[in-house]
C-alpha cells in the first residue's frame, strides 16, 4: 500500500561481555584488556601493544647496559608496589 513500508525487526545489536583467553574473566562489552591479566581483548588493543612494545625496543637499544639494568631495577619497584602496596 502507499504510504506504508516494510516493518523489517532489529536484530539483537546489543554488545555481549568479553571473555578474556587468557584467564576467564568476564568483562563489559568494549573493553580493549582484561582487567585481571592484562591480556589484550581486542584486535586494536593487540595492535597498540605491539607498537608500543616496539617503541619501548627501539628505545632500549639506544640504552647503555647500566642504564637498562637500572630501568629494570625501577620497574620491579614500580610493579611490586602495585601488585602489594603497603597502605
Amino acid at each position: 500500500m502507499a504510504g506504508m513500508e516494510d516493518v523489517v525487526p532489529k536484530a539483537d545489536v546489543s554488545p555481549k561481555p568479553v571473555t578474556c583467553p587468557g584467564c576467564h574473566t568476564m568483562s563489559p562489552p568494549g573493553t580493549d584488556y582484561c582487567p585481571k591479566c592484562g591480556k589484550e581483548l581486542s584486535a586494536e588493543a593487540e595492535e597498540n601493544s605491539l607498537r608500543i612494545a616496539l617503541k619501548i625496543s627501539k628505545a632500549l637499544s639506544r640504552m647503555s647496559s647500566d642504564a637498562r639494568i637500572a630501568l629494570a631495577e625501577e620497574l620491579g619497584l614500580i610493579v611490586s608496589y602495585h601488585e602489594n602496596p603497603a597502605r
